[in-house]
């Protein structure tokens, strides 16, 4: 995904993310966030995969959700 990077504090509180399933871009999607400061502290990101794929560990944000419902599965981050 192109994010280009934010110079200031963080812009969002929610992000929610559908993309394309089995192309990796959860992972390569939440990863950017991170890196382009684009969050506020104590922001939530959402994202629905595939259930087959395992969840992105980024740390130091913590898992509040990872939850299946038949072939999808629902993620949600938050930022420290």
């Amino acid at each position: 995904p192109a994010i280009r990077q934010h110079g200031g504090e963080g812009c969002f509180d929610l992000v929610l993310l559908d993309p394309p399933y089995r192309q990796g871009l959860v992972a390569s999607t939440v990863r950017t966030l991170a890196q382009a400061r684009l969050l506020r502290p104590g922001a939530v990101i959402a994202a629905e995969q595939e259930a087959e794929t395992e969840p992105v560990a980024i740390t130091p944000w913590q898992v509040l959700q990872n939850r299946c419902y038949g072939d999808t599965r629902i993620l949600v981050w938050q930022t420290p």
